[in-house]
């Protein structure tokens, strides 16, 4: 097995939850840890914004404010509006990055 499918295969199951967001806030990645915590399918939330899952109005908005392109790890306490409309506190760790896809 290589590097990548080791890592991949580690997120993938991994039991915290896993997302990746698109520069303008949308889930592109989402792992089943995120889907089992919230309720929300994978279906449901691929290709919607991150608003989708964070009651904030303006959640993406707010990410895209923070700078987040400099590399920096943030942690951020935030509220989850879950699928059967109840809302969680919960920690997020906001790592940016940029690939060549973006």
């Amino acid at each position: 097995m290589t590097g990548r499918t080791l890592l991949d295969a580690a997120i993938t199951n991994a039991l915290l939850p896993v997302y990746l967001l698109d520069p303008r806030g949308t889930f592109i990645y989402v792992n089943a840890a995120l889907t089992a915590a919230t309720g929300h399918s994978e279906q449901e939330l691929l290709g919607n914004s991150v608003d989708t899952l964070l009651s904030r109005p303006t959640a993406s908005e707010f990410l895209r404010e923070e700078g987040l392109l400099d590399g920096v790890t943030r942690r951020f306490d935030v509220v989850e509006h879950h699928r059967d409309d109840t809302l969680h506190g919960a920690v997020h760790f906001v790592t940016p990055f940029v690939s060549d896809d973006t």
